[in-house]
């Protein structure tokens, strides 16, 4: 699919279904409630979206998406998610604390909760920062 290829509204639709399926396997992954909605939705979202296997030179295969333009795109995102599942690194996907969008933990004890320390891990300890000062003010300072 090219920058340029327009994306009707089911496409556009699809592609949301697609994201929101993802997040809701992660939430659920991360210990929150499973969404009924998260399974039929991946399997119907990739269903438009047909995979092939592919021999490796040297031996394995590969799952790739066979389709075109949207559906291209789509299998891209199924396959990848897949092939994070298989290769055991599905732990390492999640969701910021911060600000919702998935990131992948590449930190070696798998620690991280912030998509970017910069930008949601400042504003949650700036945040945490300001609660404990107000908690910690004198009742006296409050009301002069």
């Amino acid at each position: 699919m090219s920058a340029s290829e327009e994306i009707d509204e089911d496409g556009r639709r699809r592609t949301v279904h697609l994201r929101a399926a993802l997040l809701g396997l992660l939430n659920e992954h991360a210990g929150g409630q499973p969404d009924p909605r998260t399974r039929t939705t991946l399997e119907a979202v990739t269903k438009a979206a047909p995979m092939g296997l592919v021999a490796q030179p040297g031996g394995g295969l590969r799952l790739v998406p066979s389709g075109a333009g949207l559906d291209h795109a789509l299998g891209t995102i199924a396959a990848a998610a897949y092939l994070t599942s298989e290769r055991g690194n599905f732990e390492r996907l999640k969701l910021c604390q911060g600000c919702d969008w998935a990131f992948f933990d590449s930190t070696k004890n798998r620690s991280r909760i912030w998509c970017d320390m910069a930008t949601c891990g400042s504003q949650h300890k700036a945040r945490a920062y300001r609660q404990r000062q107000r908690r910690d003010e004198p009742a006296s300072a409050v009301g002069e």
